[in-house]
Parts: C-alpha cells; sequence; structure tokens
C-alpha cells in the first residue's frame, strides 16, 4: 500500500519502504482506492493499533497475508477495501483442483514455523 511516499506492507511484520523496492519487486498491477483525509500521524497510530495481527507468527499465506494487511489499511485510509478480486485470491486458489491439494502443505508449513495454521 503506498501511501504519503512510502509503501507499507506485511512481510515479517508490518514495514516501510520506498515505493517499488519491496522484496516482492515491482507490482503486476497498481489499484488506486482514492484518496485519503486521513493525517499520516494518525495512519502510523492505527498502524501500532493493528501491529499485533500482523506479525511474522501470525502471517499465513492463505489466511493472514499481505491482501489482507491492505485491505484492512485501505479501508482504514479511503472507507473502501481493495478489490474483491485482491482480497478472495487466496480463496479462490483453494478452491482449483491444486490448491486443493496444496492447502494441506500449506497450512502444514505455517504450524511448522510456529503458526496457528488455517482456521477451521
Amino acid at each position: 500500500m503506498v501511501v504519503y511516499g512510502k509503501e507499507y506492507f506485511f512481510g515479517g511484520g508490518i514495514q516501510v519502504a520506498p515505493p517499488g523496492t519491496t522484496q516482492a519487486g515491482t507490482p503486476l498491477r497498481k489499484v488506486d482506492v482514492g484518496p485519503t483525509e486521513v493525517p499520516q500521524w494518525l495512519f502510523e497510530q492505527f498502524l501500532d493499533g493493528i501491529r499485533d495481527q500482523y506479525t511474522a507468527e501470525k502471517y499465513h499465506l492463505l489466511t493472514n497475508n499481505c491482501n489482507n494487511f491492505a485491505d484492512e489499511v485501505a479501508g482504514f485510509l479511503s472507507g473502501k477495501g481493495v478489490p474483491d478480486y485482491v482480497r478472495n485470491l487466496p480463496g479462490d486458489f483453494a478452491t482449483t483442483p491444486l490448491g486443493a491439494m496444496m492447502v494441506p502443505m500449506i497450512d502444514s508449513f505455517f504450524k511448522s514455523m510456529g503458526g496457528s495454521g488455517a482456521p477451521v
């Protein structure tokens, strides 16, 4: 999520970088979620308030990932979240034949890393 000239993202916790310089590289698509009237100081307080939800231990590729973070941030800043096709991407993958095969492996991996795995 690029705002105030910085890219805020969830990867091992909430992080900040110059836009387009994260480990994910240059985005394939940019989605404008609209302007914000939220001042940067209030946004920083908001991030402090959600920091416990977005830790390395709570990251899960399918259930608590960068798309979830972007959706929550976009909702706070603009009053609307990210588009459904972004928010629903992990669930859409899980419903494919390949996804159905991989979900148990993905879940097992995140459990082995100390996370809780996918919710039941």
